[in-house]
């Protein structure tokens, strides 16, 4: 099956993944599969590859080139949303409700080869009850009004997806969220995937796909217990901070 510009073949994978160490043997759709489990997105990410749709029975798993990663030195908040943020108009939570901020997600209209289907859904909500996903919610009179998932990688933080029903309800979510994760670790970072003009405006800039795999290495599994314990997940983290 001829898809890849700089290999041969595309591989067809279960729950393993080739290591992209060889940068040019591999072109952005590293392999397909004919099932999405949490145990294999997990195995994935851990190599920089991630399932983006669903097409005709297959899951295809890409890693990008360039990547768009947020760090601190770099990450920034717009005036306009700091005034939303000091006026405490929203309540960020950590995970208090993964699978509806994914099946919100969901909703969005988008375009079909990017679309989180049900098995993605079964994936990523099994996958948050096994602490290998997390949300961030918006609240705002106690209603969720925006949010977004993602998965860490030690102290790679990869966001999945965005939704909002509120103007700068997920922008107030992810400005909470990069600002503690950024103050518990100055070497973290955040990996927005690819490229869009709403992750540019808070600091998002391009890397190679062989810098970013480099972070990747030696990452500690316990990153993400330990950050979310410093935040009280359980309990609200207030915009106003």
């Amino acid at each position: 099956m001829k898809l890849l510009h700089k290999a041969p073949d595309v591989y067809f994978v279960e729950e393993d993944f080739p290591d992209l160490a060889c940068d040019e043997c591999f072109d952005e759709l590293v392999c397909i599969s004919e099932t999405l489990s949490p145990k294999a997105i997990k195995n994935a990410y851990a190599k920089g590859i991630f399932p983006w749709f669903k097409k005709d029975g297959a899951f295809f798993w890409f890693c990008p080139d360039p990547r768009m990663i947020i760090d601190k030195k770099h990450f920034k908040i717009s005036k306009s949303l700091k005034r939303v943020l000091k006026k405490s108009i929203f309540d960020v939570h950590f995970n208090t409700d993964f699978d509806a901020v994914i099946k919100n997600c969901a909703h969005i209209k988008r375009n079909e080869e990017t679309w989180i289907g049900q098995e993605f859904i079964n994936a990523y909500s099994e996958l948050s009850k096994q602490d290998g996903a997390i949300s961030v919610e918006s609240y705002q009179n106690n209603e969720l009004v925006g949010g977004f998932y993602g998965i860490f990688v030690g102290n790679v933080f990869v966001g999945e997806s965005m939704f909002h029903k509120v103007s700068d309800a997920s922008k107030a979510a992810f400005a909470v969220f990069a600002s503690l994760l950024f103050d518990f670790d100055e070497n973290a970072i955040i990996d927005a995937q690819v490229p869009s003009r709403h992750m540019e405006q808070m600091g998002g800039f391009e890397i190679s796909r062989s810098t970013y795999l480099a972070y990747l290495q030696n990452q500690s599994s316990s990153f993400a217990k330990r950050f979310l314990s410093a935040c009280n997940q359980t309990k609200t983290i207030g915009s106003k901070h």
